[in-house]
């Protein structure tokens, strides 16, 4: 890799900084090892289109870390959270090592991901906090049904599919955080519109302008307030298929 561990951890711990988020050197040291760790295993596995170290510090790590900006939650206070389509890991795996007193499950329905995921949260020793679990969301909303305090999303679905894939999962109270590029107002409006029935309602939105001109990031969070007036989850698809 061209740039090293030890020029990249430097430029990523002055990166998050512009954005109030602070890391300690162990921190920034671990996130840039799981970049090094995914821009390698891509080169045999296709986890990601950006190759170029110094932009992933970016549109991978900071656009992982800024999900902290809308969690409710005090560093110190223990939490169980999950991250829906994870891909290469993010943004859990750099949560997971923000949130020192987290439990993360990394969800993807993709077997090779999964694996390559596996082996980065072995590698980065991870794995007493950290576990892939290798399913789709509906069925593991089966098996863990209101088991999670915070449910992330990146750029996975539209607005309305996160919710209905994020409800059962929930505990009360729990919140579900998605990050989107702009947002068109028509998925917006229609999020809003389905959160009651879903049992949410809107808790917070940032928006942010990432550096060296690389787009934008509107972060939603909505809070789990009461049971979906919907019996959820539907099978599997549905809601990505037969939206609400």
């Amino acid at each position: 890799m061209q740039d090293s561990l030890d020029s990249l951890s430097p430029l990523l711990f002055e990166i998050v900084s512009q954005y109030d988020i602070a890391l300690s050197e162990q921190q920034t040291m671990l996130m840039v090892r799981h970049l090094e760790l995914v821009l390698d295993k891509n080169e045999s596995i296709n986890l990601t289109r950006i190759t170029k170290p110094r932009d992933a510090l970016v549109l991978h790590i900071l656009d992982s870390l800024l999900f902290s900006r809308a969690i409710p939650l005090a560093e110190d206070e223990a939490f169980r959270l999950l991250d829906m389509g994870t891909g290469a890991g993010y943004p859990g795996i750099p949560l997971g090592i923000l949130y020192s007193n987290a439990s993360c499950d990394l969800a993807d329905s993709v077997g090779k991901k999964c694996q390559a995921v596996s082996e980065f949260v072995d590698e980065l020793g991870l794995a007493s906090r950290i576990h892939v679990l290798c399913d789709r969301v509906e069925s593991i909303a089966n098996s863990q049904r209101a088991s999670y305090d915070v449910v992330t999303a990146r750029a996975m679905d539209k607005l309305s599919v996160l919710l209905e894939y994020a409800s059962p999962l929930l505990k009360q109270h729990g919140v579900l955080v998605a990050s989107k590029g702009r947002i068109q107002n028509d998925e917006f409006r229609h999020a809003i519109n389905i959160a009651p029935k879903l049992g949410f309602e809107i808790s917070n939105q940032l928006s942010f302008e990432l550096p060296k001109g690389l787009g934008s990031r509107e972060i939603l969070c909505f809070e789990k307030v009461t049971k979906s007036k919907i019996h959820l989850p539907r099978s599997i698809g549905a809601a990505k298929h037969r939206p609400l």
